[in-house]
């Protein structure tokens, strides 16, 4: 993953920012969301589903056609972005901010401190 600032970038355009105490948010980049265009629907985990890196986890639908997108990181989904189901478009209008789509309580599910989600989000060496 790439890292700017306090948020790190996943190679399929997600962005992941670890809070102080360990929970992750997971939202699409801005270079993603403009790649699409206007985006008409997600389709979201439920709470209290895991994610496993690398797996298919979400879709969004814009009106030329649907995207699957792969998790970053794997963990518990805690919340989802009730607001972001209603009102897609706040994926294109603000994707750092109200255009989150999840956070997880855990990255790592034995330890959740912001150590051990770090390592987590670091990029599989090949």
């Amino acid at each position: 993953m790439r890292v700017i600032g306090e948020i790190r970038y996943s190679r399929d355009h997600l962005w992941v920012r670890v809070d102080e105490d360990g929970f992750a948010t997971i939202g699409i980049s801005d270079y993603l969301q403009e790649l699409l265009g206007e985006i008409s629907a997600f389709s979201l985990p439920d709470e209290g589903e895991e994610l496993v890196k690398d797996e298919n986890f979400s879709i969004i639908e814009t009106p030329e056609g649907r995207l699957e997108l792969v998790a970053p990181i794997s963990g518990e989904v805690s919340e989802v972005n009730e607001e972001l189901l209603e009102s897609p478009e706040l994926a294109n209008e603000e994707p750092y901010n109200e255009g989150w789509s999840q956070s997880l309580t855990s990255c790592l599910p034995w330890k959740n401190t912001k150590s051990t989600c770090r390592k987590n989000l670091k990029r599989k060496k090949h």
